[in-house]
């Protein structure tokens, strides 16, 4: 089932239209799609929408099983604070042969970097993930990627290849929107 859409307005139109999407959607839990219900909007801290709840309804003689799907638009990362936008920029700052805490600085804006290593271990975690979703194979690593960091030796060569893979678009975006799951 698709979670993550282009933009908000592309989820809006196929929710006020929700009888003839329908079928498109099943809740993850029980199966069922005909007791799903269009629910609340979901806001970043700005106030801005950027996704929707769908709820598998159990209220007034429904037999859905109470769970809730959130479709969110490819700008954001669930759950998370910060935008995709930022966390491409992240990676190009990595790839200029920044290190980890000035990446994480200039890409997010904020003094500090405590979080710079754990978007790092989660980019490693879907790792295979993005190479077998873009038919990528093993990037080998060159003099270019020396770097003490085990960790960016192993995504530096694949995040240049996803980079070239989308030349003129947000990468992280790109890759949320093919993978149907979010980045970190």
């Amino acid at each position: 089932m698709k979670t993550i859409y282009r933009h908000f307005n592309e989820i809006r139109s196929i929710l006020t239209s929700f009888d003839l999407f329908r079928d498109q959607f099943k809740c993850y839990k029980c199966g069922q799609s005909q007791f799903l219900v269009p629910h609340d909007i979901i806001y970043t801290p700005h106030k801005e929408p950027v996704g929707q709840r769908i709820f598998c309804s159990s209220r007034c003689r429904h037999q859905g099983c109470g769970a809730t799907i959130r479709l969110y638009a490819q700008q954001v990362i669930p759950g998370k604070h910060h935008s995709t936008t930022k966390l491409s920029a992240f990676i190009t700052h990595l790839l200029n042969n920044e290190t980890i805490e000035n990446a994480y600085r200039q890409a997010t804006g904020t003094d500090d970097a405590r979080q710079a290593s754990r978007w790092l271990h989660k980019l490693h975690l879907n790792l295979s993930l993005f190479r077998v979703r873009l038919n990528m194979a093993p990037a080998s690593i060159g003099e270019h990627w020396r770097t003490s960091s085990r960790r960016l030796r192993l995504l530096l060569p694949t995040f240049r290849q996803l980079v070239d893979h989308f030349p003129r678009q947000d990468v992280c975006q790109s890759i949320q929107l093919l993978i149907q799951k979010a980045v970190i």
